[in-house]
């Protein structure tokens, strides 16, 4: 079985390429000669449930996975697909979910005030953005960067340094990448250069953090299940108390603490029954 520490290893090539497509896919996301009109038709024809954002992100990212798989000798369960990840990725995904819009009802102080898109029953535009998310933005982000590029770097850096080290200057690296991948979007989103660094560094620090949570679990689908509740938290009725992102901060906190210790206490009660 494949884990964090041991994939099958990829070209040094295969992974710049990967990497260069994923830059260059990018660039062309923001560009004149991405179909955005036409993607953004099909996405009013269809009341938001087939997204732009799904559409390009599973597209680009899926090219990124497809290349990492025909040559870069890996498999899905090397790249954190398993079917038997799953059902605890569900229960992470809707417990967090639930966890979002109780504190926002609880917060209004009053009778909830449902979304525009609640209140006029246009269940696309409140679901579209996060079946987004699973199906493309957050699933091909932590496949890439966190289940192949992380554990990739590693295997290098630990041929010559400590393993913990390794490890360490890995997930650091590539984070920094993961980063870095963001600065065409910001820049066509509108973000000056002196906004850049800050972005960066937010996009680092939350990169680092799913990637914890990601080797805590040992589960990429319930990264991917955090991932998307972040960028589309789906909130039912307007938005109140304390940001939908530092609430995903503590569920990942708490995903990071809780799990390893719910393992371990499984493998003594396995140990004991011996």
């Amino acid at each position: 079985m494949h884990d964090l520490t041991s994939p099958p290893r990829a070209a040094a090539g295969v992974i710049a390429f990967i990497l260069v497509c994923e830059f260059a896919l990018t660039i062309l996301f923001v560009s004149p000669w991405f179909p955005m009109q036409a993607l953004g038709a099909l996405q009013q024809a269809t009341g938001g449930w087939i997204a732009i954002t799904l559409l390009a992100s599973a597209t680009f990212g899926g090219i990124g996975v497809w290349i990492a798989l025909r040559h870069g000798g890996q498999d899905f369960a090397s790249l954190g697909w398993r079917v038997r990840d799953l059902a605890p990725a569900l229960v992470v995904l809707v417990g967090a979910w639930l966890l979002l819009q109780i504190i926002a009802i609880s917060a209004h102080g009053g009778p909830p005030v449902p979304t525009t898109a609640v209140a006029d029953g246009r269940w696309g535009r409140v679901f579209g953005p996060v079946l987004a998310q699973l199906g493309g933005t957050a699933l091909m982000e932590e496949t890439l960067y966190r289940a192949f590029l992380w554990p990739q770097l590693r295997l290098r850096f630990a041929a010559v340094m400590p393993p913990r080290r390794a490890t360490i200057l890995a997930l650091f690296a590539s984070q920094a990448i993961f980063a870095l991948m963001h600065i065409p979007i910001r820049v066509y989103q509108g973000a000056v250069f002196a906004d850049l660094g800050g972005m960066l560094l937010m996009l680092f620090a939350s990169g680092i953090v799913l990637a914890l949570v990601y080797a805590a679990t040992r589960n990429l689908l319930i990264a991917v299940a955090i991932h998307a509740l972040s960028n589309a938290p789906t909130l039912v009725v307007e938005p109140a108390g304390p940001s939908p992102g530092t609430l995903m901060l503590g569920v990942c906190v708490f995903v990071c603490v809780a799990w390893p210790l719910a393992r371990l206490r499984g493998s003594r009660g396995w140990l004991a029954s011996r």
